[in-house]
């Protein structure tokens, strides 16, 4: 029984951890940056500026998503998490929009 109460208090507070993590609001410029992520389709920029200005009061949606995936963004992330919200916001959704195919990692 004592294990399980642990277990329970472990889990209780990681849960109001990541919620109270994903509900922040930006208060400073460290939202603003470019980063470029490699790829065997081309290298995807992705302006991370561009996206938290735009859905500033839904961070957690790719913050969660990216603590699920381990904390790497990667095709399966970007196949399944910025597809889907590309989908539902009208974002790019063919191929060369996203990833560069002049810049090919091999």
């Amino acid at each position: 029984m004592k294990p399980f109460y642990v277990m329970s208090i472990i889990v209780i507070s990681s849960v109001t951890f990541a919620v109270a993590n994903t509900s922040d609001k930006y208060t400073s410029d460290s939202h603003k940056f470019i980063k470029t992520y490699k790829s065997s389709a081309g290298e995807v920029t992705f302006h991370h500026t561009r996206h938290a200005e735009s859905f500033l009061d839904d961070c957690g949606f790719c913050h969660s998503a990216l603590r699920t995936f381990g904390g790497q963004v990667n095709e399966l992330f970007g196949h399944k998490v910025c597809r889907v919200c590309h989908e539902t916001h009208n974002g790019p959704l063919e191929c060369n929009q996203c990833h560069d195919n002049q810049k090919k990692n091999k």
